[in-house]
């Protein structure tokens, strides 16, 4: 028989990379932490998903259980709309660095940074 007990590790681990993301977003992590910390927490997510589909009984303390998740993905709600609005952000910056950015499809870079219509990679 499951009990809350069971749940306690994955749901903790879960709250801790929820807290890693929201540091690495806030503080101004590179993007390779920032990315590392999301990766971690979508992995221990569907593990979790995964043991909750296993195991679909109702465990005592099941109140607690539930505003515990429901604070979860609050956070993972708020985290997504950050993430959001940073890619909007960067895209207004790109956009004011290199004018006309927006009508230009398939644009790549050559190493010195001049964008071509075509990917050729390194090296031309």
């Amino acid at each position: 028989m499951i009990s809350y007990a069971d749940y306690e590790k994955p749901l903790a681990e879960i709250e801790m990379l929820c807290e890693a993301v929201s540091q690495a977003l806030l503080g101004g992590a590179s993007l390779e932490q920032l990315e590392s910390a999301s990766a971690s927490l979508r992995e221990a997510s569907v593990a979790f998903a995964a043991f909750t589909e296993k195991h679909k009984v109702l465990v005592h303390g099941g109140t607690e259980l539930r505003a515990r998740m429901k604070r979860i993905v609050t956070l993972i709600h708020l985290q997504r709309e950050s993430l959001l609005r940073l890619a909007a952000q960067a895209e207004r910056s790109l956009h004011t660095l290199i004018p006309g950015m927006a009508e230009q499809k398939n644009v790549s870079y050559e190493p010195l940074g001049r964008a071509t219509s075509t990917h050729r990679g390194f090296g031309g």
